[in-house]
């Protein structure tokens, strides 16, 4: 099993990231009830991830390669769900900055810089998107990534206790509840990390459709 995520992988896990949410964006969009129902955020995250991707040069180094990705998606992000996504990247990107090579201990604390990063960027944080749902698929988890964990037991993980909280959102936004639907931005995030966790086990997402949670 991988112990190590270095540029050339990552790009690859990106890739099969943007393919996942393209795949489902109808499917995201239509969920899309809050904080305006505009329907638009599965296609705004796909346009912001495909941003950062155009925007990166190849590289061998996780950091350098991360740098590309993550300037191009804060430059390129569409929409409320796409300027969250990108402040996710950011906080990925700023815990990587200076590595090459990346093993669990550092996944870890990178996916916690994540969701960190996001919040600071919202001026009024609202619990029950895709904020929630980051903060909770790490923080609930983190404890058990140590040890013998590899990086496909940290990220499986973190995927699993995502799909868990994504079904809480309608309990904590009454839009969401009303509507009888759950957050799109996590829907999204989650068919993105999805894709990214595929990837990690050498199975991309190519054009074959995944399932959404709570379908």
């Amino acid at each position: 099993m991988k112990q190590k995520i270095d540029g050339a992988l990552f790009r690859r896990m990106v890739i099969s990231a943007s393919a996942a949410v393209d795949l489902n964006k109808q499917k995201i969009n239509e969920l899309n009830v809050f904080p305006v129902p505009d329907g638009d955020t599965g296609t705004n995250m796909c346009r912001t991830l495909s941003s950062g991707i155009e925007s990166a040069t190849s590289s061998d180094s996780l950091g350098e390669y991360l740098k590309g990705v993550s300037s191009g998606m804060l430059m390129g992000a569409r929409g409320n769900s796409g300027v969250i996504l990108s402040q996710l990247f950011k906080g990925f990107y700023a815990e990587l900055a200076k590595e090459d090579v990346v093993n669990p201990g550092q996944v870890k604390n990178a996916l916690i810089s994540a969701y960190k990063t996001a919040y600071r960027a919202v001026v009024h944080p609202v619990e029950g998107t895709v904020l929630t749902v980051a903060r909770e698929g790490i923080e609930n988890i983190k404890g058990q990534i140590y040890g013998s964990a590899t990086i496909g037991d940290a990220f499986s993980m973190y995927l699993a206790e995502m799909r868990k909280s994504v079904l809480r959102t309608p309990d904590m936004l009454p839009a969401l509840r009303e509507a009888g639907v759950l957050d799109s931005g996590a829907v999204g995030y989650i068919a993105i990390v999805e894709g990214m966790v595929r990837a990690f086990y050498g199975d991309p997402v190519t054009c074959d459709g995944m399932a959404l949670p709570g379908k």
